[in-house]
């Protein structure tokens, strides 16, 4: 199997990379906007799972997932969106514990 793994900062795909990598069993794509993503389905149809940046350059990761569900050929494929807005915005926002939900 293979796993796209779609963010436009390549911090977070070596994370991601580093991540997969120490689980094993998968080979791992790379692609820095959800227009690089679609290419890959397309050169790629042993992808089983994408992990995917929420906020990306040209096609963001919404409008990516809606390609690749309105597909029958990529429908099925696991997606997981990622993002690491909140770390961006850490320092200028003051932190509080999330609720539960109930």
């Amino acid at each position: 199997m293979q796993t796209i793994i779609a963010d436009d900062s390549i911090t977070m795909r070596r994370i991601l990379q580093t991540m997969l990598d120490e689980v094993g069993g998968t080979e791992a794509l790379t692609a820095d906007g959800g227009d690089v993503v679609l290419e890959l389905l397309n050169q790629h149809p042993d992808v089983g799972l994408i992990l995917m940046d929420w906020n990306m350059p040209c096609i963001d990761g919404l409008q990516c997932l809606r390609h690749i569900r309105s597909n029958p050929r990529t429908e099925d494929i696991a997606v997981v969106m990622v993002s690491s807005e909140a770390l961006r915005n850490a320092s200028s926002k003051p932190s509080r514990p999330a609720r539960p939900t109930t």
